[in-house]
């Protein structure tokens, strides 16, 4: 009588199959396009992926790159469904990690849905104030603000982007009362500080360093861990005072969850390649990126401390999607 073959020695032999598969795939990797999501054209998420992701990418993997625009969170949404080969991918921010926080409903989960491939640039968040507020540091301001509770007005963009969240995050860690008044982007935010509707803002370094230089309005600190060699002689919040504040609208390379290592590193080493070259250095620097080029595992290990810091913010403030 013949034995029936176990039980066990199918799922080994599966495994053994899908193993060699994949070792197949990424040594054959890439053999057509890569596909790009992103956000809505024109954003800066959207000018990330075709003037520099995506030229890394095909210059270092030797495919064309295809950038597709999608609106809202259905980007994400839609990379977190495509298949793990290494031709989708997703280039977005911190908003795929933080949604979770915002929406109990959220439909994907950002460890089991997607793998890390590089933290690639930063647009750090600089602390600005109207000139008119009779405060020339940090350390002024929080006194300022807690001896005048709710009196302040701080300019943000829509719920859970940058700007929201480096302001809760000041109201937390400096004990402040500061009311938080939105506008629909940066543009109007600093629009509105200097018509006088509000006192301060976190915006990009880059918006609003323009208006600073011109007198519009005072620059108090950088959100950075470092001092940033973009601008030269503002401290850093920590230097101010404030500690462990640090703050920035990071762009993020995500491929879907089980992409092959092989592949992840393929991408990485693209992106980290054209990103060390001089003129790409000097036009992103010029552009007040500080350029990031993280490995996958230093991208995982940032999402990993920074979930719970900035979640907590998030369900202390009560933010919610909107």
């Amino acid at each position: 009588m013949k034995r029936k073959p176990r039980l066990w020695l199918y799922r080994f032999m599966a495994c053994v199959c899908l193993a060699i598969s994949a070792s197949a795939s990424a040594q054959t990797y890439p053999q057509k396009a890569i596909r790009i999501l992103t956000a809505p054209v024109g954003g800066a998420l959207d000018i990330a992926a075709r003037t520099y992701i995506g030229p890394a990418i095909s210059e270092g993997l030797h495919q064309p790159v295809i950038v597709e625009n999608r609106q809202g969170l259905a980007t994400i949404q839609a990379a977190a469904k495509s298949a793990p080969d290494g031709y989708t991918l997703l280039v977005h921010g911190s908003i795929v990690w933080l949604q979770q926080y915002m929406n109990q409903d959220t439909p994907w989960d950002p460890v089991r849905d997607f793998t890390s491939v590089s933290y690639v640039t930063s647009a750090p968040t600089v602390l600005v104030v109207v000139p008119s507020l009779p405060v020339n540091s940090v350390k002024e301001l929080i006194a300022y603000a807690k001896a005048r509770p709710g009196q302040l007005n701080y300019a943000s963009g829509a719920s859970g982007v940058i700007s929201h969240l480096a302001g809760e995050l000041f109201k937390s860690v400096t004990n402040t009362f500061i009311v938080r008044i939105p506008y629909g982007g940066t543009a109007e935010g600093l629009k509105a500080m200097m018509s006088g509707e509000v006192q301060l803002m976190f915006p990009a370094a880059a918006s609003s360093m323009p208006m600073v230089r011109s007198g519009k309005m005072n620059a108090l600190a950088i959100a950075t861990l470092k001092p940033s060699p973009n601008y030269p002689g503002l401290p850093t919040m920590i230097q101010a005072g404030v500690p462990g504040f640090e703050s920035g609208a990071g762009t993020y390379l995500y491929a879907p969850a089980k992409t092959p290592d092989a592949i992840i590193n393929q991408l990485y080493g693209a992106v980290k390649m054209y990103l060390g070259k001089p003129d790409v250095v000097a036009r992103l620097t010029k552009q007040g990126l500080d350029i990031i080029a993280s490995s996958p595992a230093e991208m995982n290990e940032l999402m990993k401390t920074s979930m719970p810091r900035l979640g907590k913010v998030v369900k202390d403030a009560n933010i919610r999607d909107e």
